[in-house]
């Protein structure tokens, strides 16, 4: 990983997880810093360092086939699971809709007792953000094929409020803060 938005060799380099993991980034303790998580067979394995090592937090959340999302979705300064199913059959306009469920601790559970809520938005990639400056991280799709963001900037159920284009077809959407 590189420490400022330049060009060269990383300024830390360590060894986390397995090949097939999914990978993720986030800010698991509310420390300021980012540092390494994985999600492998449904269960997610968070590093509070950017060294080699076994996960310090282990917890079970989503559903297999779940595309895995992190957010700080309540404004408290530590980033937590999120899982996005779907989306749904696409329509013509290229819209579909994707169940989002949040999590708003690093516990092990289940779904049951937290919020879900449906997005409808166009793509196939989803990722969050803070999109208005709120403190609190929300959905955005991509997609790829066209180039098309799409932000919401609540967890609750709803359309988009920011769609454009950025990007070339194919490129894979980036977002972090």
């Amino acid at each position: 990983m590189r420490n400022s938005a330049t060009t060269g060799v990383g300024d830390i380099v360590f060894v986390y997880g397995d090949p097939s993991d999914t990978t993720l980034m986030g800010d698991w303790n509310g420390d300021g810093t980012d540092t390494p998580g994985v999600v492998r067979n449904g269960v997610w394995h968070l590093r509070n360092s950017n060294t080699t090592g076994f996960g310090e937090i282990s917890l079970a959340y989503g559903d297999p086939g779940d595309t895995p999302v992190v957010g700080d979705w309540d404004g408290n300064g530590t980033d937590t699971p999120g899982g996005v199913e779907g989306p749904g059959a696409f329509e013509q306009d290229g819209f579909a809709t994707a169940t989002w469920r949040l999590h708003n601790n690093n516990s092990s559970t289940d779904y049951a007792g937290f919020p879900s809520f449906s997005y409808r938005a166009q793509g196939k990639s989803f990722f969050t953000g803070d999109w208005n400056g709120d403190g609190r991280f929300s959905p955005g799709a991509f997609d790829a094929e066209r180039g098309i963001w799409s932000l919401r900037n609540a967890n609750t159920d709803g359309g988009t409020d920011s769609v454009f284009r950025y990007g070339d077809p194919g490129d894979r959407p980036l977002t972090w803060e």
